[in-house]
Formats: structure tokens, C-alpha cells, sequence
């Protein structure tokens, strides 16, 4: 797969071109959870056991609305319904999936975001990725004596290049909070992206976490897309490192992500995973 870099506003911009295989509800596709934006369609490519196809997953329309059906956590939920964290629910999958350290671990179905008002204001917050603190590993290190603004989340035992490939999948982005939790011991949870997902207690939930690179992907693809949210025209951060300087962020006017400094300011909005 081919990845085309360029730079925009001092980040690093990622476009990924169109897979080989016919993006249309049904034909085959070869990447799980691969996302293709139609005309009017949100299709998202399905594992089914023996082959990989193209499923419809959100329709859309045009008009900005608010969630107003509720679902409840083993129920059939849909794209747009109010879930039971009392977020909108954007991801349903075909089957179960993982989604270590949360509640439904290896038997997840949906994904939702928290509402715009989960902070307690008409707009998401804006916060750095982590404080600078030396509590980050340097690269090929296993000792946490670098500052995190230049220094990864993940030890050189933990396989800092491979983990840095794994963490932007859906159903990581938990793993990538406590990672970065692990590594901002003192911090002022209201003063880093994943402190204010971690701390959020919402509709009775407190599983709330920041979204890898992927589930982001799909938040904005999905919710944005279709009106739901009421999200700001910037960049969200996700869990997801990249590099010792950079995490990837979801800029929420188009479907673009990025590599950005870990020390800038962008929104945040939490998610959580349930079966």
C-alpha cells in the first residue's frame, strides 16, 4: 500500500489511496475495517468467516441532527442511536471484536462517542498529547528518562516499532490510554488528552478512553459525516503514537489524519467500547 506524505500547518498529513478491490456493498474487499467514503454511503470492509466484503455501514444525509433512539448494551444498536453510556454510537460490527481492557474485552460489537457536552461546555477541549515530563523511553530503551514530548509510551522490551504498528487499530485505543497513563504518573488528569478521556465519567460509565488512530478515523467518517456530534473543524488527537514526537490526529473537516506534535493543543473527544 502506497502512503503519500506531505506537510500542512506544520503537521505531517497521511492520505491513503483507494484499495485495488471495488468499493460497493457486497463485492470483495482485503483489508478488515478498511473505510470507503461513496457518494452517499459509508461502506466498511467485513470479515464473514471464509472472504472479506464491502458492508453499508451509514447512510449520508446532508442535515445536521441530534441522536434520539436509545440502545442498550447487548441490544441491536445502530449507527446514530444514543448508547448506553449515553454517547452515539458510530461502529457496529458484523461480529465480535477485541478491545483489550475494556468491559467487553474480547467481546465487543459496538463503539461509541461521548456527546459534545461531556465536558460540560458547548465545545471539545483543546490539550497537548502528554505534559513533558521524564517519564518516556528513549528509543531502544527500556528506561524511562526522556522527555515525553521527544520520548515514546512504549519500552524497547515492548517492542516500540511493533507496538507503534499494532496501536492504530480499532479496538486498541484502551491499550493505548494505559499506556500513556503509565507514563504521565502525577499529571494533572485535565491537562493531557488521554488524562480527560480516562477521567470522564458519563451516563453512568467510566470505561471511557481516547480513540486510536482507526476508531477516530471511524468517528469522523461516520458521526461527522452524518450530522451527529457536533464537532469542532480542527484536529482531534487519538492514542496512537507514531514517533517519539508525534501522535496521530484526525483533522474533523475533511478525512484526513496526521502526524502532530505532541506538545500542541487539539480537541479531544472519549469513546468507549461495548457488547
Amino acid at each position: 500500500m502506497v502512503v503519500s506524505i506531505t506537510i500542512s500547518f506544520g503537521c505531517l498529513a497521511s492520505s491513503t489511496p483507494a484499495s485495488a478491490t471495488t468499493a460497493k456493498d457486497g463485492a470483495a474487499c482485503s483489508k478488515v475495517n478498511d473505510i470507503r467514503i461513496l457518494k452517499k454511503d459509508v461502506l466498511i470492509c467485513a470479515d464473514y468467516g471464509t472472504t472479506m466484503k464491502w458492508r453499508k455501514l451509514a447512510t449520508l444525509p446532508t442535515a445536521t441532527k441530534a441522536a434520539t433512539k436509545t440502545c442498550a448494551a447487548a441490544k441491536n444498536c445502530e449507527v446514530g442511536n444514543i448508547g448506553p453510556g449515553g454517547g452515539v454510537v458510530f461502529y457496529v460490527s458484523e461480529t465480535t471484536f477485541s478491545a483489550p481492557g475494556t468491559p467487553c474485552n474480547t467481546a465487543c460489537r459496538y463503539l461509541e462517542a461521548a456527546p459534545n457536552s461531556w465536558y460540560g461546555k458547548a465545545v471539545d477541549p483543546r490539550v497537548a498529547w502528554v505534559a513533558d515530563l521524564e517519564q518516556c523511553y528513549r528509543e531502544r530503551s527500556n528506561t524511562p528518562k526522556v522527555n515525553c514530548h521527544g520520548g515514546g509510551v512504549y519500552s524497547n522490551t515492548d517492542g516500540q516499532a511493533t507496538s507503534r504498528i499494532a496501536n492504530t487499530d480499532i479496538g486498541m485505543g484502551q491499550v493505548n490510554t494505559n499506556a500513556i497513563l503509565a507514563r504521565q504518573t502525577g499529571v494533572v488528569s485535565a491537562t493531557y488528552a488521554a488524562g480527560l478521556a480516562d477521567a470522564l465519567v458519563f451516563g453512568g460509565a467510566t470505561d471511557w478512553y481516547l480513540p486510536s488512530k482507526d476508531e477516530l478515523n471511524l468517528m469522523s467518517t461516520v458521526l461527522r459525516a452524518k450530522g451527529y456530534g457536533g464537532f469542532s473543524v480542527g484536529h482531534y488527537w487519538s492514542s496512537s503514537e507514531s514517533h517519539p514526537k508525534f501522535a496521530w490526529t484526525q483533522y474533523f473537516a475533511d478525512e484526513t489524519s496526521f502526524l502532530s506534535l505532541k506538545g500542541g493543543a487539539n480537541f479531544v473527544r472519549p469513546i468507549r467500547a461495548f457488547g
